[in-house]
């Protein structure tokens, strides 16, 4: 049982410690790629390795903006209160379209995007990705705010994405626009 313990306790350190945006940039990288290909299983295409790279550096490149954000809702609110959990969701929701905006672009420049294409991409993606984010993230994030502790916040975060980053992998390497969808359902 005390190795276990000891287990458990060095795991715990590293998203504790000095090094913890290390452990969470690492994490949010392999979990993109895991979802990438999780994303490509579902879809049954050839397996794309490029593709998953893309994810994984889109992940990793995110992660440090994660760490330091919810680092601060974690700072500036009390811990397992359910105002204060209401308000972090709240100002979680509310930075979504920057986020989603940053995240977006950096995957335009990974796929080496135009400006024109990324324009494109950011008009017709980004309103789906936030519509999802509006959808699920605020009970995800209220479980996340709620049981788990504020060291492991990222891996939280990350694990809810597990679900969002499958739908935003397909989103993202698939030909999506919101505005073809809503002349195909809702135009007569």
């Amino acid at each position: 049982m005390n190795t276990v313990r000891t287990l458990i306790s060095k795991f715990t350190s590293l998203y504790k410690g000095r090094y913890a945006v290390v452990t969470n940039t690492v994490t949010a990288g392999c979990m993109g790629a895991v979802c990438d290909i999780v994303t490509q299983k579902i879809e049954r295409n050839e397996y794309d390795v490029q593709r998953t790279q893309r994810m994984a550096i889109l992940g990793t490149t995110c992660a440090p903006l994660m760490h330091y954000w919810y680092r601060y809702l974690d700072g500036k609110f009390t811990p397992n209160m359910k105002h204060a959990i209401l308000k972090k969701v709240a100002l979680d929701v509310l930075i979504s379209p920057i986020w989603y905006g940053i995240y977006l672009g950096v995957f335009c420049i990974l796929k080496r995007y135009t400006w024109e294409e990324t324009v494109t991409d950011l008009k017709g993606k980004l309103p789906i990705l936030i519509s999802f984010d509006l959808v699920s993230w605020p009970l995800f994030q209220a479980v996340n705010f709620s049981l788990l502790p504020p060291h492991f916040r990222v891996v939280g975060v990350k694990i809810n994405e597990f679900c969002l980053g499958i739908v935003s992998s397909h989103l993202l390497n698939n030909p999506y626009d919101i505005r073809e969808l809503f002349d195909k359902y809702f135009k007569k």
